[in-house]
């Protein structure tokens, strides 16, 4: 995936230890410094977590 037209990675995981979460990271580095975004929600709406995740993403841009 990309974050503002850069390469970024997205990670999706389970948190039985933070009261049974769904969580979204997404994982980039620009202009040398690594970002790290995170979407946390109660399990069970995955699919649609992901895509609003995702649309919000899409209107990331870095400030340099």
């Amino acid at each position: 995936m990309t974050l503002d037209g850069e390469p970024a990675t997205l990670l999706a995981y389970h948190c039985p230890q933070s009261y049974d979460n769904f969580g979204l990271v997404v994982l980039a580095i620009h202009s040398g410094q690594g970002y790290w975004i995170t979407w946390l929600s109660p399990q069970g709406n995955d699919a649609g977590d992901r895509a609003e995740f995702m649309e919000i993403l899409s209107t990331f841009s870095f400030a340099d």
